[in-house]
């Protein structure tokens, strides 16, 4: 339940600042160049943040981290809401980053593990993505505020974000029951060291962390650019922003559902499969067909896609990383992810100033299917991980 409540309120968050982080720099005169250089620093500091406090966590308790992460993630996002300079953008994502980081790793972990606890390990498959489904669900209602919203001024949704987060901190430091991963006598140096060593050597981890790596690459090539290019290519008002923005939450709120169905007859990891590849026609339709109605359905296809793949990845995964290690290697492949998405936002940001907004759909495209293709080759030769017993 308390599960279901945070991850709403993290997609709450998460989404209505979505509906205008880009569009606020560009409003306030930050150039494509530097809001690509923006993104790239703040993936630069997630990678940076998000491996230490994945050890932090299992050492010392995923609520507590996924609580005070959830309190400066907050804070970082209402300081950005009142930024008018590129360092002021810079240093509140900064703050945002590190807040991400602390979350990132222990609040699944904590659930997962919570499930562990329960004998209830296998459920996870079902679960995750029906949580998935209802948590966007609540993100579809919070943006069609913020399509209200941002008639008003730009900043209000990311500002609001900001308190929602912080509200999310307090119910986790108040009524979680905490769990830890593997308890040392080592200082967190140590650990952090000896965790280092075993997660370059786990196979499982860097076959999953290149699929990964493919995919953010999509991601990212649609983070930066669907607002700008729809209001200066195909010309969509910015104001339809949060609108589209409910239906990816609601595309969302469906692909969790269709994904806990289909997991009854098929492993989630085919089903991540089916969604890359649904992803990869929603970016080529977007490619080929320069109108705004086209546009429109390319980004639901897109979206779609990727509400699959994320849901049966969420869920898949952890059946590739012991539990005593659950929040340590789950932030270990975050942060190789976002430390790789500091160049790849950089050079997506030259390659949108040489070749212009339109052909990376095209980019975007060919990276995801390299993506699910990837996957497709190494299904076998993933191995499960053993589970030890479950610790409080």
């Amino acid at each position: 339940m308390l599960y279901g409540v945070l991850g709403s309120l993290y997609n709450m968050a998460d989404k209505l600042y979505g509906t205008v982080f880009i569009l606020l720099m560009y409003e306030r005169n930050i150039g494509s160049n530097m809001i690509s250089v923006v993104f790239a620093i703040s993936s630069l500091a997630l990678a940076a943040f998000d491996y230490p406090t994945g050890n932090i966590s299992d050492k010392y308790g995923r609520k507590k981290t996924a609580g005070i992460g959830f309190l400066f993630w907050g804070i970082g996002m209402i300081a950005y809401g009142y930024s008018t300079e590129t360092w002021g953008f810079i240093f509140s994502s900064i703050v945002m980053s590190f807040g991400i980081a602390l979350i990132s790793g222990a609040l699944q972990s904590w659930y997962v593990d919570y499930l562990h606890k329960l004998n209830k390990l296998d459920y996870k498959d079902k679960i995750i993505p029906k949580l998935a489904g209802i948590t966007s669900f609540f993100a579809a209602v919070t943006l069609a505020m913020g399509t209200v919203l941002i008639k008003k001024s730009l900043n209000l949704p990311v500002v609001i974000s900001g308190v929602i987060a912080c509200i999310a901190g307090v119910i986790a430091l108040l009524f979680l029951e905490d769990n830890y991963g593997e308890i040392t006598n080592d200082n967190i140096f140590v650990d952090i060291v000896n965790n280092t060593k075993k997660l370059v050597k786990d196979k499982n981890m860097m076959k999953i962390s290149i699929r990964n790596l493919f995919a953010h690459t999509a991601f990212i090539c649609f983070i930066l650019s669907w607002q700008i290019y729809g209001a200066n290519n195909v010309g969509l008002d910015p104001s339809l922003n949060g609108i589209l923005l409910i239906i990816f939450m609601l595309l969302f709120t469906f692909s969790g559902f269709v994904t806990s169905k289909l997991v009854d007859y098929f492993k989630a990891v085919y089903i991540s499969i089916v969604g890359m590849l649904i992803a990869v026609l929603g970016l080529i339709i977007v490619f080929l067909m320069p109108n705004v109605y086209f546009f429109i359905l390319g980004l639901c296809a897109f979206e779609f896609g990727l509400g699959i793949d994320q849901s049966a990845s969420s869920a898949w995964i952890h059946d590739y990383i012991p539990n005593d290690k659950r929040a340590t290697f789950y932030s270990g492949l975050s942060a190789v992810r976002s430390f790789y998405g500091f160049f790849v936002s950089i050079a997506i940001g030259y390659f949108i100033e040489y070749f212009g907004y339109t052909y990376v759909w095209l980019l975007a495209a060919i990276v995801e299917i390299c993506a699910a293709i990837y996957l497709y080759v190494n299904i076998n030769n993933l191995i499960p991980a053993i589970q030890s017993i479950y610790r409080k």
